[in-house]
């Protein structure tokens, strides 16, 4: 900015009469453009920084002329990136103005021309620019447009044409006003008709509908199945017929005579009932006077002597056949001849029965590593007919009771059976299991198991109320006397426990896992749980 003394030329359109600044007004305006003869130092910066236009010139103290070359981003003319040394300037060679808007570089232009230029342009403060070079963005509304007309074949119906129905475009009407059918979507205007539901596809189109004509309902397909069209409540036939049935008078008096032949038909029902009951009633007429009058009120079964009192063994029996049964039509005549045993009565009075079987097992529970030893107890009971053979435990054992000795595989639940077999073929069967369970012990201790060597604990624990049970849930009602609430088990199933106690969340519980050896002398993993604090009373404690 030291080396800018004087300034030679500003293009015609940067200067405005009046516009500049109180520090350039002691500048001269002339014929030829601006002088520089008594413009101080900050005129100079103001005008250079404000009229960035190309064309714009400077002089040196030393008379050389500089020309602005692009939009200015340096005052310093020694900056080549802005300034360039003009030939035949000032002290070149040159006049002491030049005018960039005429048609030679060296025609001068007039303080009248000047300001005629200027009025040819736009002012600086015009609000559509942001800056003599730049326009701003602008909008335009319907109003501004005046030259738009509706007349058949303009620009803009021929546009409307080009869209009508194509994608993302228009509709088209026909003659009627109303949307084609080809461009309604499928759900409108897709129905498929198929003899059945069975006769589907076996994947459905979403928004077809299906009619399956057997039935005349409508579905639709979900995604995954068919679903009927409406709430499936509605009444689907009438009278043997679908569709929009219309009640009429005939519809009612044939109703009223078919419920007739149904009622007449009840009444008849109710008429052969009563013979059946009847024919029953004299059967056990009959039945009763084969009883001997001093039959036991226990067992009024007809015996071989009272058949024999009563005609022999070779008595005929016939009777009427009331239904159709094992090739003997209603009506027929049924003869039955007894064998010397009345054997043909007691099959008819009295069916045999098959055998009983009963089976248990000696200490059916055991800790592991107990003996495998078992003692089963069984009992046989004949039925009607005698008992030919008894199996327990595949051993052939005498009736009608006593025990087999057996054995189990090493801590292996077993299951044993019996079979009941009697002279006619008729069985009967039983069973009993022996499983190896650990026990869970729950109480209170007055030392901390945490603290305890594996043996120690092992044998206070055995001290403690205990079950059968692989499971960890439980309820108790543990009483404690300044002792901790203790629950221990089998490891397995102990991890993520949760504890209550008298129904509270109690997040004091700590434990451990350590190996525990059982009353057997058999050593597994077990957990033991004890609560936070000792207790005193009696407290209901849960692991879940």
């Amino acid at each position: 900015m030291a080396d800018l003394l004087k300034l030679g030329t500003v293009v015609a359109d940067a200067i405005v009469p009046g516009n500049l600044s109180a520090a350039a007004q002691y500048s001269e305006y002339t014929q030829g453009g601006l002088h520089s003869g008594k413009l101080n130092l900050a005129a100079i910066y103001e005008i250079t920084l404000e009229r960035r236009q190309w064309g714009m010139q400077a002089s040196t103290v030393t008379g050389e002329t500089y020309e602005l070359i692009q939009g200015l981003v340096s005052t310093n003319l020694a900056d080549n990136g802005n300034w360039r040394l003009k030939p035949g300037g000032p002290g070149n060679g040159g006049p002491d103005v030049v005018q960039t808007t005429g048609t030679s570089t060296e025609d001068v232009m007039s303080q009248d021309a000047v300001t005629k230029e200027l009025a040819k342009k736009v002012a600086t403060t015009d609000p559509r620019l942001s800056d003599p070079r730049t326009p701003l963005a602008h909008t335009h509304t319907a109003s501004n447009i005046t030259d738009f007309t509706q007349a058949a074949g303009t620009v803009a119906d021929s546009r409307i044409g080009v869209q009508k129905g194509q994608p993302g475009g228009l509709a088209s009407l026909d003659g009627n006003g109303k949307v084609f059918l080809s461009q309604l979507p499928s759900y409108i205007s897709d129905v498929q008709e198929y003899d059945s539901l069975a006769a589907f596809p076996a994947t459905g189109t979403p928004n077809v509908i299906y009619v399956a004509k057997d039935t005349n309902l409508n579905y639709r397909w979900t995604g995954t199945q068919y679903t009927k069209i409406g709430d499936g409540q509605g009444v689907e036939s009438f009278m043997g017929r679908t569709g929009n049935v219309v009640l009429t008078q005939a519809d009612i008096d044939a109703f009223l005579v078919d419920l007739k032949a149904r009622v007449l038909e009840a009444e008849n029902d109710l008429v052969r009932l009563e013979t059946d009951i009847l024919g029953v009633d004299n059967r056990v007429d009959t039945i009763e006077g084969l009883i001997p009058a001093n039959a036991s009120p226990t067992n009024k079964l007809v015996t071989v002597a009272d058949l024999s009192s009563g005609g022999g063994p070779t008595t005929t029996m016939q009777f009427n056949a009331t239904r159709t049964v094992g090739g003997i039509n209603a009506g027929d005549l049924v003869i039955v001849d007894n064998n010397a045993s009345g054997q043909a009565l007691k099959l008819i009075l009295a069916p045999a029965n098959a055998p009983s079987a009963g089976l248990s097992a000696q200490n059916p529970v055991r800790q592991p590593g107990a003996s495998t030893a078992v003692v089963l107890n069984y009992s046989a009971n004949k039925g009607t007919n005698d008992i030919a053979t008894v199996v327990v435990a595949g051993q052939t054992v005498p009736p009608p009771s006593g025990t087999v000795n057996t054995s189990t595989a090493a801590n292996t639940d077993t299951n044993f059976t019996m079979i009941v077999t009697d002279n006619k073929g008729m069985q009967a069967g039983a069973s009993a299991q022996v499983l190896y369970r650990p026990l869970r012990f729950f109480g209170a201790l007055s030392v901390d198991p945490l603290t305890l060597s594996d043996g120690d604990l092992s044998v206070l624990l055995r001290g403690l109320p205990a079950e059968f049970s692989d499971a960890r849930q439980q309820t108790r009602s543990i009483t404690a006397n300044n002792e901790y609430m203790v629950f221990a088990g089998r490891a397995a199933g102990w991890a993520g426990a949760q504890y209550e106690v008298n129904g509270l969340s109690n997040n004091a519980f700590q434990g451990k896992t350590f190996n525990f050896t059982n009353s057997e002398g058999f050593t597994e993993s077990f957990y033991v749980a004890r609560g936070g604090q000792r207790l005193v009373g009696t407290f209901t404690g849960t692991v879940k």
